[in-house]
């Protein structure tokens, strides 16, 4: 959902309705135009009434429902959608939706044996729906940084490994050979920090009074 929105808010507008865990700040650092989201946390009972009202002025309009929706609401709703050209992504069960999308796989990338961080999720994403879109179709999504520049010839995850933790060994002589400094991942500061020489520190005597 989050990648829907910041795609939405990357040359238009989106909002979030009955989502009171989305933030402004944690969508921001997902990708998400925070300027450009709209967040109504708590709608009411009236949610149909505000998310009509969005539709008339966002380009993609997310909902999560309190429960089952009748079905003149789902026709009323998806009517407005298509006659003022917004997408409207409901998080729940949602009759006669057009396409579902569902994560039917996920793993992580970025931890090794005993160390590391996460650095990636792999989600494989089924969709199924209904004309052109009942033929089901899997694709594979990845979530999080770009993946870090190896020389070609780190071929396999092994070696891989092994040149980061030659990167992070802090007396290491191979290092500079391996990895340049420009490819060291940011958050390693101190691996970046070990590679430099350290600063000389001028010790002058106290004063005498």
């Amino acid at each position: 959902l989050m990648l829907l929105l910041a795609s939405a808010t990357e040359h238009g507008w989106a909002a979030a309705v009955g989502m009171p865990d989305i933030g402004a700040l944690a969508a921001s650092e997902i990708g998400v135009t925070a300027d450009r989201l709209a967040l109504v946390p708590d709608p009411g009972p009236d949610w149909p009434q505000v998310v009509a009202a969005l539709i008339d002025g966002v380009d993609l309009v997310a909902v999560r429902t309190p429960g089952p929706v009748a079905d003149a609401t789902v026709r009323s709703l998806q009517a407005r959608a298509r006659e003022r050209g917004c997408v409207l992504v409901p998080t729940g069960r949602w009759p006669s939706a057009h396409v579902t999308l569902e994560v039917t796989g996920r793993h992580w990338e970025g931890l090794g044996y005993g160390c590391g961080r996460l650095r990636r999720q792999h989600l494989e994403v089924t969709t199924t729906g209904r004309g052109a879109a009942a033929r089901p179709r899997t694709a594979t999504v990845t979530v999080g940084g770009p993946a870090w520049p190896f020389p070609p010839s780190y071929r396999n995850a092994h070696e891989r490994e092994a040149a980061l933790q030659r990167a992070l060994e802090p007396h290491s002589h191979a290092q500079s050979a391996d990895i340049p400094d420009d490819q060291i991942p940011p958050e390693n500061v101190w691996a970046a920090l070990a590679r430099r020489p350290r600063p000389k520190i001028e010790r002058r005597p106290p004063p005498w009074h």
